[in-house]
């Protein structure tokens, strides 16, 4: 119960918009659906703890398991199991469809050797319990389903029965140990990812700024104060808790222009009003590239100023060469014509 309130989302008693409802009541549910491992975790711990109480002592063992929630790596290891859920069911499908057709082919064709010798039960005398037993026989024998049909029958080798060597040769591979090996490949890559995540988280908790995601080596460098210093006291994550629950429990009335654009942006559950990427301790260092941005801004312009003027240029010398070649097309087309003119003239005459 505690963990659910710890975890629903904060409620200001203040009214809030339709939309602000509608993300709130996306948060419960989340929060109370089973895809939550937290949630399924601890509703199951109370409801073992209220099966302890009322009705036997022996479900107080399941809270033994805290010590995996307290844990990151050993949580992982639960993690691993529960994550590729999916994966791991459709593999037992598949190990159940292929242990149906080696029940098959064992009870048309070695049902004689499921019968024990000590007690001379028949195992394989209904597809029932032929199957259960083939399933059940797989594990509990270092070999599987072969090595109990080699306890019941000695096989001599002028009288070898090499169709039950291709039947437990390829029982042992498929089952006991491709498909076994396919749900070990399953989890240690699941594992092997969680713990790559854990890591990065720790990384990013120790080397990033929560608030403004600025990296230490930022801060040991550029700043006077370093990352101890800011992390502790320029951008205390808590301290940024205490004014969102300030805000939460403070009149809507009473709000400050900052504060009600807070309150907006925490009803959109949009945290652009965080300091990302900015810090005064950085301000000067902020400054100096901001400066050289505006410098590299002002340079770039003046060349394209200069361009400018060259292209300007250009354009003059094109429409006055374009003019003096026009004006000299013009003069050749008019002496042509007085040329064609005058050479007519004589024949006329």
């Amino acid at each position: 119960f505690f963990f659910l309130m710890i975890r629903r989302p904060p409620r200001s008693t203040q009214s809030r918009s339709s939309a602000a409802s509608d993300v709130y009541k996306r948060q419960c549910l989340y929060i109370l659906s089973f895809e939550n491992f937290d949630v399924v975790y601890y509703l199951s711990y109370g409801a073992m703890a209220f099966l302890g109480t009322l009705y036997h002592p022996f479900f107080f063992c399941f809270h033994l398991t805290e010590v995996l929630i307290k844990y990151p790596t050993l949580n992982n290891i639960i993690q691993a199991v529960y994550q590729p859920k999916s994966a791991l069911l459709l593999t037992l499908i598949l190990f159940l469809i292929i242990t149906y057709v080696f029940t098959l082919i064992g009870y048309e064709f070695f049902s004689d050797d499921y019968t024990s010798i000590e007690t001379g039960n028949e195992l394989c005398k209904s597809m029932y319990l032929c199957f259960f037993f083939t399933f059940d026989f797989t594990f509990k024998y270092d070999g599987g389903i072969g090595a109990y049909f080699d306890e019941n029958i000695d096989q001599k080798a002028h009288d070898y029965d090499y169709w039950r060597f291709i039947y437990d040769a390829l029982f042992n591979l498929i089952l006991a140990v491709v498909m076994v090996q396919i749900v070990s490949g399953i989890i240690i890559d699941t594992f092997g990812n969680l713990r790559e995540q854990e890591q990065e988280k720790l990384n990013d908790i120790a080397e990033l700024c929560f608030i403004c995601g600025n990296s230490r080596e930022v801060f040991d460098k550029d700043s006077k104060s370093g990352f101890q210093r800011h992390t502790a006291v320029d951008h205390n994550m808590f301290n940024y808790v205490y004014y969102i629950a300030y805000i939460w429990q403070k009149e809507k009335t009473e709000y400050t222009g900052i504060e009600s654009y807070v309150h907006d942006k925490l009803l959109d559950s949009d945290i652009s009003w965080f300091p990302l990427n900015k810090s005064l301790s950085l301000r000067a260092k902020q400054n100096d590239f901001e400066i050289q941005q505006v410098e590299t801004f002002q340079m770039f312009e003046n060349d394209v100023n200069v361009y400018k003027q060259q292209l300007k240029l250009l354009n003059e010398s094109y429409a006055v060469i374009r003019q003096t070649l026009q004006s000299q097309l013009d003069d050749n087309i008019r002496i042509y014509s007085c040329l064609l003119y005058t050479s007519a003239s004589p024949r006329d005459s």
